[in-house]
């Protein structure tokens, strides 16, 4: 259908307007080479977790901004600050301890926070901190945890774009690469597609196989709602997946760049409806 074609061809080339706003100014040497900005670059997609971006946004703040304070990283002595974080992993398993609840009705927490310091400076105010928020849900807190764990668990998992990104390189290793990522509590298929896709866009020159799309592509409140539009919104994510890919495959279109398009129509749409809409008259 030709109409459908335009459109979706439409709706990737938003996917570079993505691109250019949240892809572009990422450094993919320093990435590649520096633990500290590839842990940035995670936290920043997997703080994304359905609700206002703007919140999400200070959580990441406030997290990113403690984290330097409490194993005090510097840029120069950035390995430094690594040995510091491994040697203070005990403090990351108290992750297995919490429970899935809201923070004002869990009584217990307190005493959980009183005893591991990093629970503690994760949930505590801090007025100069600025656009940001403590962590105030249990599943922010046990995310943040289970990543530094993660990282810390061994060598390879150092530096964790660079360790994805060598799995998404192998052929084959993209679903153990989105596996690893979907096993951390509260991560999950969303985000653990989402952090994958972007990798994927900011190194552009990698192939996959068809069948292994769906480790890369996100879906969303916003992508659901386009989703209905296009006839695809089904039971299951799985299906709403595979039902968008297959659009994207038979259009020839940028399978990547098309997932990208669809969160940045649902979140931008009506900065969207205006740009298109008020650009058919001259003023």
């Amino acid at each position: 259908m030709q109409d459908e074609s335009v459109l979706l061809k439409n709706i990737e080339m938003l996917g570079d307007e993505y691109i250019r706003e949240h892809i572009s100014g990422l450094n993919r040497e320093r990435l590649e080479q520096n633990w500290w900005e590839a842990l940035k670059f995670f936290f920043s997609r997997s703080f994304m977790r359905g609700r206002n971006d703007e919140l999400s946004n200070r959580y990441y703040n406030f997290t990113i901004a403690v984290l330097m304070d409490y194993f005090d990283i510097d840029e120069k002595e950035i390995e430094s600050a690594y040995a510091r974080l491994t040697g203070q992993r005990s403090l990351f398993k108290d992750a297995k301890t919490l429970k899935k609840k809201s923070l004002k009705n869990y009584p217990e927490f307190k005493d959980i926070a009183a005893s591991n310091s990093i629970i503690k400076a994760l949930t505590a105010e801090r007025k100069k901190i600025k656009d940001a928020l403590p962590l105030g849900n249990v599943g922010d807190i046990v995310m943040v945890l289970e990543v530094l764990n993660f990282i810390t668990e061994n060598d390879q998992h150092k530096n964790i774009y660079n360790y994805l990104l060598r799995k998404i390189e192998k052929m084959s290793s993209i679903g153990e690469a989105y596996q690893e990522l979907n096993d951390i509590k509260y991560v999950g298929d969303k985000i653990a597609s989402f952090v994958i896709r972007d990798i994927l866009l900011l190194n552009p020159q990698i192939s996959i196989k068809d069948s292994e799309y769906e480790f890369a592509f996100p879906v969303d409140t916003w992508v659901n709602q386009i989703a209905d539009r296009l006839g695809c919104k089904k039971k299951t994510i799985e299906e709403t997946k595979k039902c968008l890919i297959a659009k994207s495959i038979e259009n020839g279109i940028n399978t990547f760049k098309f997932a990208a398009g669809l969160w940045y129509l649902g979140f931008n749409s009506l900065q969207v409806l205006l740009d298109n809409f008020l650009g058919q008259f001259e003023f």
